[in-house]
């Protein structure tokens, strides 16, 4: 397929981007990858941006700055009361909440 025909693909398959030449990776790998191209390759660059205003700039060090140790968004707690209450109902402890009891 020549560039153009892979430009005009939408939106781009997984064998689109391979045959372009792009392997398997996260978004925040692609960021960080895009930060050091447009440094030149030049890590310390990177880490020095002064392009505050990129929408990548808070991503440049391939970590996501508001996944912070200990901090918790509300993904990450639907995510963890959807753990917890998965294996309480395996192990037999599930609580039912008001909302949940049959009426009698």
């Amino acid at each position: 397929m020549t560039s153009t025909e892979l430009a005009s693909t939408w939106p781009p398959t997984s064998d689109v981007a391979r045959e372009a030449g792009h392997k398997p990776q996260s978004p925040l790998r692609a960021i960080r990858d895009k930060c050091l191209d447009c440094s030149c390759y030049q890590v310390s660059e990177v880490r020095r941006c002064e392009a505050v205003k990129c929408p990548l700039w808070p991503f440049r060090a391939a970590k996501h700055p508001w996944w912070g140790e200990g901090e918790k968004t509300c993904q990450t707690l639907a995510n963890s009361e959807r753990q917890t209450a998965y294996e309480n109902e395996r192990s037999g402890t599930a609580e039912l909440r008001d909302d949940d009891r049959v009426p009698t």
